[in-house]
């Protein structure tokens, strides 16, 4: 578990820290104190915690960011420091912070995006480069003075944001908002693989392939083959391959959809597939055609 608590500094301003408890047989043990690296008065550091396994967040809402602390064991270790993209002074962008595995959603509670002080949130993830800013959440409804990201939770996929002060039930009498965080990855197809340009036959009543890239981190075998469609009219797959076509040495997942089942026609240059991970997360991509035999 996890709490923070005041300390008074010099002038009479106040910092804050966090404190890190374990459990054992003998009861509840100190382990560590988290500071900011680059900490300073009336940063506010605490002012919000969240904790998921070995990974702690915390919040300093008058530094407007947020902090990551990673448990090894040397002991807890600062890992990232954590801003809005577009963050402004007074947004009290860390005032609610909540941590689930590699996704982190921090609320900003008097940004203005939807008037002064309706609020905001944010959706970072972790990766092998460190976090990155996903995306920005606002209330489809927000107004002025909602205060929406006051309070903030993350499990899996869902985010939930409270808006404390939204009018809908009367005068402040606050609502709270879920979200998906499931957000749709642009992936790289081959159509053709090998050839270019990639000429389609419009007359021909055969197949045409259609290779998902395995680059980088994405591996192209976690994509559902029997999900995937191409084309205007969303052809389904009627048999795929597992093949290196562009020789890096990573596998590449090969559909094959037939022609006629496409609905390409003579005007098109671009052709998309679209379709789902196994764990769900949407993908597409695009990639040029050229027609043939179009009368």
């Amino acid at each position: 578990t996890r709490c923070s608590r005041w300390s008074r500094g010099l002038g009479d301003v106040y910092k804050r820290q966090a404190y890190v408890f374990t459990r054992n047989a003998g009861g509840w043990t100190e382990q560590a104190k988290l500071t900011a690296s680059d900490g300073a008065s009336a940063d506010n550091f605490g002012w919000s915690v969240a904790l998921d396994g070995d990974t702690a967040l915390i919040g300093t809402s008058y530094d407007d960011s947020a902090y990551v602390f990673t448990r090894n064991a040397g002991g807890w270790t600062e890992q990232a420091k954590l801003t809005a993209s577009d963050g402004a002074s007074g947004d009290y962008f860390g005032h609610a912070v909540a941590v689930d595995g590699d996704t982190a959603l921090i609320g900003a509670r008097a940004d203005d995006d939807n008037g002064e002080g309706s609020g905001s949130a944010y959706v970072f993830t972790r990766n092998a480069g460190g976090w990155t800013e996903q995306a920005k959440v606002t209330a489809s409804d927000g107004a002025a003075n909602d205060r929406f990201g006051w309070s903030v939770a993350v499990d899996g996929d869902t985010a939930l944001i409270g808006a404390h002060l939204d009018d809908d039930n009367g005068e402040s009498s606050g609502s709270a908002y879920v979200f998906s965080l499931i957000s749709e990855k642009v992936v790289t197809i081959d159509i053709k693989p090998g050839k270019e340009p990639n000429i389609i036959n419009l007359k021909s009543g055969g197949f045409i392939p259609v290779a998902i890239l395995t680059e980088g981190e994405f591996d192209a075998l976690q994509v559902d083959p029997d999900i995937a469609k191409f084309g205007p009219s969303e052809a389904i797959a009627e048999r795929y391959k597992v093949k290196d076509v562009d020789r890096d040495g990573d596998e590449d997942l090969v559909l094959y959809f037939r022609i006629q089942q496409t609905g390409i026609v003579c005007s098109d240059t671009r052709a998309t597939l679209t379709g789902e991970l196994y764990n769900e997360t949407p993908i597409t991509s695009t990639d040029s055609v050229q027609t043939k035999n179009c009368q």
